[in-house]
């Protein structure tokens, strides 16, 4: 038996504007060089990254915990990969 999470995780892909087909809130496109990045240095602070990123995600609607998810890994750079 497959477990509803699962079944919604395997319907998720990345597209711009990433989009599940059973959501209907309609989200805005972030171009690839909007979203901040973190490359993992001791110099930069996760907190702030992290604030930044919850920022741009509400104010282009992408309000869903998946949709961040699928957005996030495209953040990450060099060391932080």
């Amino acid at each position: 038996m497959v477990d509803a999470g699962e079944e919604v995780a395997s319907n998720l892909t990345l597209k711009l504007p990433i989009r599940n087909s059973n959501d209907e809130a309609p989200m805005k496109n972030i171009s690839f060089s909007t979203p901040p990045n973190f490359h993992g240095l001791t110099s930069e602070d996760l907190g702030t990254f992290l604030f930044e990123f919850d920022f741009l995600c509400r104010s282009f609607d992408y309000i869903v915990d998946a949709h961040k998810l699928n957005l996030f890994p495209a953040t990450l750079k060099d060391v932080a990969l």
